[in-house]
């Protein structure tokens, strides 16, 4: 990540998303289907097509693709709300996340073990998943990762009141993935790819007809339940060298 000017990319994300935060929190009641499209329209602005590189010319590409109520009679369950994939083909560098959104109050979060749960089925899958919350009353936006949060629902508790507050910032989260210091990557120490799950939901789903992906090594095929998605929205960035 050292060829990416990481402090243009974060200033650019942390201001629209802190614009469209406001904008979340002035049309209440706030609800996390709203701030999810916010979200998602802030990050896959395509007008971000500017040179982020730190000594050399990048430039990025965003791609979105929904997966919205695309199964039998709308039931389909998600493991996330949000994936979002940075991918860098000429460093052989690709990663993904997967976010599940919750509101908070007074930074405390209500969380279902049953979601907790789906996004924890298959380890590659819960090595990249987080919980985004953000503040109904304080409009600060914290992350924490899928694996820390299991382990703190006690076992035959459907839910359980989180304090979020310490979790961390969406900056420090930000700086943390991109440096490959929390979630799972592409390394070879880390658990199989999700980007070929990602684009074989998408290609079956009929959304397109081909997607372009960068292998990093050969990896076994997953199978996930029927109606399962990964998540409901797919932003891909590819940062190309010119």
């Amino acid at each position: 990540m050292d060829n990416l000017n990481v402090d243009k990319i974060l200033g650019v994300m942390l201001r629209e998303i802190q614009n469209e935060t406001r904008k979340w929190l002035a049309g209440r009641p706030c609800s996390e289907e709203a701030f999810l499209n916010r979200l998602t329209e802030v990050l896959a602005k395509t007008r971000r097509n500017c040179d982020v590189g730190n000594t050399e010319a990048y430039k990025v590409e965003v791609k979105q693709y929904i997966l919205h109520r695309k199964g039998k009679n709308q039931t389909d369950k998600y493991g996330s709300d949000l994936a979002v994939t940075i991918s860098i083909p000429d460093l052989k560098f690709s990663k993904t996340s997967l976010l599940q959104l919750k509101k908070s109050e007074n930074y405390k979060a209500q969380l279902l073990r049953d979601q907790i749960q789906q996004a924890s089925q298959f380890e590659p899958i819960k090595q990249r998943s987080f919980v985004m919350t953000v503040d109904e009353s304080r409009g600060g936006i914290k992350v924490n990762s899928i694996t820390n949060i299991e382990k703190d629902i006690p076992i035959g508790q459907t839910s359980k009141t989180f304090e979020c507050e310490e979790w961390d910032t969406l900056s420090e989260w930000i700086i943390k993935w991109m440096s490959c210091k929390v979630g799972a990557g592409n390394t070879a120490k880390d658990p199989m790819p999700i980007e070929k799950l990602l684009t074989k939901q998408i290609i079956n789903d009929g959304e397109i007809d081909q997607l372009e992906f960068d292998d990093i090594y050969d990896s076994n095929e997953l199978k996930l339940p029927e109606d399962f998605f990964l998540t409901k929205s797919w932003i891909k960035y590819t940062f190309r060298k010119e």
